[in-house]
């Protein structure tokens, strides 16, 4: 499946042919996807919106929609085929003061 990244700003930069069942990616931005792969799984998990949030990451990511999006949520916009995969946010404590964001 190729998957276009784009920047925050939506600009295409790039992107990435998925093959789910070898749980391989390639294409101009597989070296930094790979990158960011290799930084969760030594780290168990990945950091993203809404920051600081920590999400969980399989043993398998490059197999997995769910944490593939997560991944890719690092560096770009997560692509409208991996967008349903993402896990809902956090939930907010009830309990904040009114001008108490994260």
């Amino acid at each position: 499946m190729r998957l276009e990244l784009k920047n925050w700003k939506g600009e295409l930069v790039g992107h990435i042919d998925w093959d789910r069942e070898a749980g391989e990616v390639s294409g101009p931005l597989a070296a930094r996807v790979l990158e960011l792969t290799a930084r969760a799984l030594a780290d168990g998990y990945v950091m993203t919106d809404p920051y600081p949030t920590a999400y969980d990451i399989g043993a398998e990511p490059l197999r997995s929609a769910r944490d593939l999006a997560l991944i890719l949520s690092t560096d770009w916009q997560v692509p409208p085929e991996l967008r349903d995969a993402l896990p809902p946010p956090p939930r907010m404590p009830d309990d904040l003061p009114p001008d108490v964001t994260f």
